[in-house]
């Protein structure tokens, strides 16, 4: 993944107490969430998860993982939440 897929992937979040796995819809797929509910989690979607908060990031020496193993690209790449309603990932 780039660094903006990344920031833009679905979230999960696993609570200790109550133990159980939340998520935003679509995070995971059915599949995966049968799984997990045969193992004996509880999975569901959290209700509030428009708040869960922005993410921001900043990825240094390429693009990807697999350019920064293959020797690297461009210094910096950044990326902002596209959940979020302001902000840019800008640099100098």
């Amino acid at each position: 993944m780039s660094i903006q897929e990344a920031i833009d992937a679905p979230r999960i979040h696993h609570q200790w107490l109550p133990d159980r796995v939340y998520m935003e819809p679509f995070a995971l797929s059915s599949d995966t969430l049968k799984l997990l509910t045969e193992m004996g989690h509880d999975v569901g979607i959290d209700p509030s998860w428009t708040i869960w908060g922005q993410a921001a990031g900043i990825l240094v020496g390429g693009e990807n993982l697999a350019e920064i193993e293959e020797g690297g690209g461009a210094r910096y790449n950044g990326a902002m939440d596209s959940r979020a309603t302001s902000g840019a990932a800008r640099g100098y």
